[in-house]
């Protein structure tokens, strides 16, 4: 069985001379990451799995959504289907609620429909940095963390002013041809020592999407406006304070389930979703302070944040149109949630050691109705209330002076509970312990070994939701779910070598291998057929479901980064493979296929000139026991060039993403029926104006 596939073209690119240039390669700069340890750090001397994606790698493949960037790191995955709608991001195969997402700190908890609907709407445009820490990170961040954290930090004034400029602006549009998409971003920003301000807006339009051969996901029509507005004080140097305000609204027409290619027509009995208008309003307000002391090696650090994040989404009713020949649906449907968050967090370095403590609390409130002529509670997703507080100490001691241990505490408890009915509140309280082993050497080696528990409350609609009625699918209550609690252990190794084969080249190489124990895992248990229904096992629709525990699961695997830089050429490749098992049962559960990813990048700087390759290698998930979820390996390469004029205020990008025009069907959801052929070849072209 053929595994990967490589075509000519980018073997031969891959492969291309790296003879020496006489134009000077560009400047380096260190990637720096904050997610792991709460703390800046280079990358490359992180004892954690980490990968992050900066504006620069944004821009340069003209990302609409952060699909494209987080399919390029190892075991991680934003899927389920191609509306963004349906993007949900997977971590080490864990998903939904099992991964903590932060929109600058605040949490976006994922409450309406894990694994089914996007918890998270962001503007590439907006963002400065993505971060993504892979494994049990319950010990610093709470509830959630089982597979690991995705982080996006957003840009601020600081970030864009040039030295010598007090103020500033630009402008970028965009247009794919896959789905008629056009994009218009607009920002200005400016400031001084003590004041800083940015503005960021977006207004974003996309049709029907053209798959590989001429095949459509019709209808998808809609509109988004984006926005960004970020105010920063710094009263004297050591502190700043921040307020950020961020908002996604979305309009759209497509069935009520985002990750399926198909609705309801007129003349289909079959359980199927209807099409209908869908509204999706998404705010994330945050205020944070931190201080920083002249003296990083003495003094006290403090960083301290409240927030507030809300996910509105409303389905309208909608009747037959004649273009689409869609069966109507009179009911209409809103659910909201809201997240109101605070956390602190203070660190105190003594020389090479360094303490730690921390704490945060959040507050889940589930908002949902349903009906005709007027709204009343929905009972697919009862109205709720979920809280959760936690403490956490940690300490870094320098052993010796290769020598680094780090541990972790940190207590959590949570309680959830209906906002109306009898049912009792679901409570429970965890102690999730973490230790790291690091030995780093003078000439690049870090080698490290971790053990790591997260812990992962039950959802709102996890334990209260029930949908009793209709014939496309049923969801039933279990307010008997227990909290989910992985513990993991991981080796890892990382290595950076400067003028290693030749003067002013560059090799970085971080892998990680990783064996998680899981207990009373939360998943969807398809019970079978509705009554009167027959298609649930062959369609894996009109079936009933219930969240439960399972037992016992096992998540095992391994992924590696490799870059290299020589001159003007940039070579990178990851890959990355998980094994997730329920060892009582001896079944495969979820847990997306073997993923090989390379770009190659070749610069001329005396042109303003650069070219990309990009190409992902997907082994087919011939594996899962639920059959409907398999799915056959592909191949996709997109190149990308970029040019810069007149001293780089204007750049001009164009780029073919799935060149060969590959008809592929992604293993990126949980849901069996998100089995919808994905986007085929698209030209795009973007221009950016800075001034």
């Amino acid at each position: 069985m053929t595994i990967f596939r490589y075509t000519p073209c980018a073997l031969a690119l891959a492969s291309c001379s790296m003879a020496a240039w006489a134009e000077a390669p560009p400047v380096e700069l260190e990637t720096v990451v904050v997610v792991a340890n709460k703390q800046r750090e280079s990358v490359e001397r992180t004892a954690a799995s980490v990968s992050a994606a900066d504006a620069g790698q944004i821009e340069d493949w003209q990302a609409t959504t952060l699909q494209p960037v987080l399919r390029a790191m190892p075991n991680v995955e934003l899927g389920g289907g191609q509306r963004a709608d349906g993007l949900v991001p997977t971590i080490r195969g864990a998903s939904g609620a099992s991964i903590t997402l932060l929109l600058d700190g605040a949490r976006q908890n994922d409450l309406q429909s894990p694994a089914m609907k996007s918890p998270l709407y962001a503007d590439p445009y907006f963002l400065r940095q993505v971060e993504v820490l892979r494994g049990a990170a319950s010990a610093l961040y709470g509830t959630g963390g089982n597979g690991g954290v995705l982080a996006l930090t957003t840009l601020s004034a600081r970030d864009l002013l040039t030295d010598g400029h007090s103020v500033g602006g630009g402008v970028r549009l965009g247009h794919a041809s896959a789905d008629g998409a056009n994009r218009v971003n607009a920002r200005v920003y400016g400031g001084n020592d003590r004041v800083d301000a940015l503005l960021a807006v977006g207004r974003h339009s996309w049709g029907k999407i053209r798959q590989a051969r001429g095949t459509y996901i019709d209808p998808n029509d809609g509109d988004a406006d984006t926005g960004l507005l970020k105010l920063g004080v710094q009263p004297v140097s050591q502190a700043r304070l921040e307020l950020s305000h961020q908002f996604y609204n979305s309009d759209n027409l497509a069935p009520n389930n985002p990750q399926v290619g198909v609705y309801r027509k007129v003349t289909d009995t079959a359980s199927i979703p209807y099409l209908q208008p869908t509204h999706i309003r998404q705010h994330n307000t945050v205020l944070k302070g931190h201080w920083e002391p002249e003296d990083p090696a003495t003094g006290l650090q403090a960083e301290a944040s409240v927030y507030r994040s809300e996910l509105d989404s409303r389905l309208d009713a909608f009747g037959t149109d004649p273009r689409y020949q869609n069966a109507p649906i009179a009911n209409r449907q809103r659910t909201v949630t809201t997240t109101d968050g605070a956390h602190f967090h203070l660190a105190r370095a003594w020389g090479a050691h360094r303490l730690s403590v921390g704490g945060d609390h959040y507050r889940d409130a589930l908002d949902s109705a349903s009906g005709t002529a007027t709204l009343a509670v929905n009972p697919v997703n009862p109205a709720g209330i979920r809280e959760g507080t936690g403490l956490y100490g940690q300490a870094q001691w320098a052993l010796a002076p290769r020598w680094t241990f780090t541990s972790i505490v940190r207590h959590d408890r949570f309680q959830a509970r209906q906002q109306q009915g009898s049912v009792a509140a679901r409570s429970a309280s965890r102690l999730s312990p973490k230790a790291t082993l690091a030995w780093a050497s003078d000439d690049g080696w870090l080698l490290y070994g971790s053990y790591g528990e997260g812990f992962r409350a039950p959802a709102v609609n996890e334990l209260y939701q029930r949908s009793t009625f209709g014939t496309f699918t049923w969801f039933l209550p279990n307010t008997d779910l227990r909290p989910e609690v992985d513990r993991t252990a991981e080796l890892g190794a990382k290595f950076l070598r400067r003028d290693l084969w030749s003067a002013g080249d560059r090799l970085s190489v971080r892998a990680a291998v990783f064996d998680s124990r899981v207990r009373d895992l939360i998943t969807s248990v398809n019970l079978g057929n509705i009554p009167g229904q027959t298609a649930c096992a062959a369609t894996g629709l009109g079936c009933r479901y219930q969240y439960q525990n399972m037992p016992h699961a096992r998540r095992q695997g391994a992924e590696v980064e490799l870059a290299y830089r020589q001159g003007l050429w940039q070579y990178q490749a990851g890959y990355g493979r998980v094994r997730v098992t329920d060892p009582d049962a001896g079944q495969n559960l979820f847990a997306p296929p073997d993923k090989l990813v390379f770009q190659v990048q070749r610069q001329w700087p005396a042109h303003n000139l650069s070219v990309s390759w990009n190409s992902t290698l997907v082994a087919a998930q011939d594996r899962d026991s639920t059959v409907l979820r398999r799915r056959n390996g592909y191949s996709l390469h997109d190149v990308f060039v970029s040019r810069t004029f007149a001293d780089d205020r204007y750049r001009v990008d164009v780029g073919i993403t799935n060149l060969f025009d590959k008809a592929w069907v992604a293993y990126q959801s949980g849901n069996a029926y998100a089995n919808t052929f994905q986007e085929g070849r698209s030209f795009k072209v973007a221009f950016h104006a800075t001034f």
